[in-house]
């Protein structure tokens, strides 16, 4: 398919619609037949293969009549004799997806191609498919491509989104200058890292942005992007801290402090978990090889399914063979179950020491160094039933003391009053609430809309949904299409008011790479720091209680099918960092914490790319506070999985 005006349509092919005729006309025929020939026919049976035949026709005349079509202004599909109209401008994605089931099957199409629009809502496209469109001698894939190509050109009132790539920059500042636009090509140069901006602005000739833009295209204009790519030379980049182990890792996390890590691995089954205790390089950004453990621990088995690291004690949950679970804590090199027995499902950072849910509706809180657990029951404490909570959505923000909860309702609970600040019903009659994560003071962030289960029973959701707290109400503000699975994902950045998630492929176990959004927009971001830009084979990430440090699990040895890497990412960019990101993503707090780490003595030219920085950053934010992300979307039922 080449550029022009129309596609499609996509209807069935001429050898499927003749053995549609060839099975249904026979068949109908003799049904007909029968019931001419025969007078003594049980009325039973008469109903029963008056349905049988009514379901052929249907059949019939919905795979004749179902497509997919597309014009100038809109993307049509037909369905009997039901249409649908999505206009260019109301589209977030055009995407393939993976049929579940269809590898195993053997029969029909393995993918599909998919809409989602504004709202959320995941439309799949009639016969737009790999088998449908390969049986054409095309490329499924190049339909799509050329699909989400015209998707780029037609839609009014919104510009795709800035290449991840220097080189998708530069051929989109291209096709840009070619429209002889200034203003189109403003827009972009804008939010472009700062040497391509100081670059790209000199594409201008004779022509000046007016109002506030001003100060900043003079900043760009007056800059040098030769002295400037010679300086960012001298800094170094932030790295993480990398540990690689032999074992199969279950799980990792940050100390308070977040200057202390515990890592359970084990090496398999039969053999004891073991936990080892490390004190992390200052900063955690200092290129340093792994470093050897302060404790080590080991716990009998079978495996480690939760860990916490409260400062004074790791806190880790032990899953039993038979469904049970027990509480183990690892202080001063010693080991010991606590709890009295309790079974708790999961454990998150509570103000005080940690929470968990447990297996009767309630839930759980314990400390580093007490010998039991207060219970509040979801029910009879706080009035939530079984029916509108489900607790295994738990998520929890230790600094602001608050927990969150999803199911039919989301709430939200203050820890230490034990009551309920907020609870909003989600948007649709049968639209539900999955996990539930903080990204940022006032958002919250969940899996949104109707679960579904691939063909090895992990549950998956299509769409992520997006709420602001404002004192004692929440405030649904729209969703978009995200495919998540488990609930491992999306992952909460409340620092940089974020949320992440993984793109994996047809085995989600072996993890993925990560991709951000904004917790208030849903709107795709670059990644908070470098180290994390394009980072792949992820398979979980956690925020460190403190907020300044993330915490990933990596399978990057595959053909091992386990985990088998950790790594501590600071949350705390250095300038060689932020120079290299859009402008249009940075805030005054990038720059605060990008001067954390910067060095006292540092050269007159590094002083003046941070002075340079800091203005262009400032005033780009005065030119547009909340950049150009979005202003979220209206709050419309998200879709299914169809």
């Amino acid at each position: 398919m080449t550029y022009h005006e129309r596609f499609g349509p996509y209807r069935i092919s001429d050898r499927m619609f003749l053995l549609v005729a060839v099975a249904t006309v026979p068949s109908v025929g003799v049904l007909i037949a029968a019931f001419a020939s025969l007078d003594d026919i049980h009325p039973a049976i008469r109903v029963t293969v008056g349905i049988a035949g009514a379901v052929l026709v249907t059949l019939a005349l919905w795979a004749m009549r179902s497509s997919t079509s597309a014009d100038e202004k809109q993307i049509r599909t037909t369905m009997l004799w039901r249409s649908r109209q999505i206009l260019w401008s109301d589209i977030q994605d055009i995407r393939t997806e993976q049929i579940p089931g269809a590898q195993y099957s053997g029969m029909g199409a393995s993918e599909q191609a998919v809409v989602y629009d504004r709202h959320g809502r995941r439309t799949a496209l009639p016969y737009l498919d790999n088998r449908n469109v390969g049986r054409g001698g095309r490329s499924f894939a190049g339909e799509v491509r050329m699909l989400r190509d015209a998707w780029d050109r037609l839609r009014e009132g919104d510009r795709p989104p800035i290449p991840a790539t220097s080189a998708g920059r530069a051929e989109l500042l291209g096709r840009l200058a070619e429209m002889s636009d200034p203003a189109e090509l403003w827009r972009l140069v804008r939010d472009l890292p700062l040497i391509e901006a100081v670059t790209a602005v000199r594409r201008f000739e004779g022509w000046r942005p007016n109002g506030p833009d001003q100060a900043l295209f003079d900043q760009l204009r007056r800059a040098d992007p030769d002295v400037l790519r010679t300086t960012l030379d001298r800094l170094a980049p932030t790295v993480p801290v990398r540990l690689a182990f032999d074992e199969i890792v279950l799980t990792a996390a940050l100390a308070p402090g977040e200057r202390r890590l515990a890592v359970a691995t084990m090496a398999d089954v039969e053999a004891p978990n073991i936990v080892r205790e490390y004190v992390l390089p200052t900063p955690v950004g200092a290129p340093a090889d792994s470093p050897d453990p302060r404790l080590t621990y080991e716990i009998d088995g079978p495996w480690v399914t939760d860990l916490l690291h409260l400062g004074d004690a790791i806190v880790v949950r032990i899953e039993e063979f038979m469904g049970g679970t027990r509480l183990v804590r690892c202080a001063d090199g010693v080991t010991e179950v606590f709890g009295r027995g309790v079974e708790l499902g999961r454990l998150l950072h509570a103000r005080e020491g940690f929470v968990g849910v447990a297996h009767d509706h309630a839930l759980m809180f314990g400390s580093a160094h007490g010998a039991t657990l207060r219970r509040v029951g979801l029910g009879p404490d706080l009035g939530l039933s079984e029916r509108e909570i489900n607790p295994w959505t738990l998520a929890s923000e230790p600094g602001g003391g608050r927990l969150a909860l999803g199911g039919r309702t989301l709430v939200v609970l203050d820890e230490r009053a034990g009551t309920v600040i907020a609870r909003a019903t989600p948007p649709g009659r049968r639209t539900l609430v999955g996990q539930v994560v903080f990204a940022g003071p006032d958002r919250l962030v969940a899996q949104l809309g109707r679960p579904w289960r691939d063909v090895r029973g992990a549950i998956c959701w299509d769409s992520l949904g997006s709420w602001r707290l404002r004192g004692k109400s929440l405030t649904y503000e729209g969703a978009a299409p995200e495919a998540t699975w488990g609930s491992m994902w999306p992952a909460g950045i409340v620092s940089r008011q974020r949320v992440a998630t993984v793109q994996h492929g047809p085995r989600p176990v072996d993890g993925g790479t990560l991709r951000f959004r904004d917790g208030g927009t849903l709107r795709r971001t670059g990644a908070p720091v470098n180290s994390l830009a394009a980072l792949d084979r992820v398979t979980a990430l956690t925020e460190g209680p403190d907020q300044r440090e993330l915490v990933t699990t990596r399978r990057l040895r595959p053909e091992l099918d386990r985990d088998d890497t950790v790594e501590v990412h600071s949350l705390r960019a250095g300038y060689a960092d932020l120079i290299t990101r859009p402008l249009g993503e940075l805030g005054e707090a990038d720059l605060a914490g990008a001067a954390e780490s910067a060095t006292a003595g540092a050269s007159p030219a590094v002083r003046d790319l941070y002075a340079l920085l800091d203005t262009c950053v400032r005033q780009r934010r005065r030119i547009d506070p909340i950049g150009d992300t979005g202003a979220g979307f209206r709050p419309t039922p998200p879709g299914r999985h169809g």
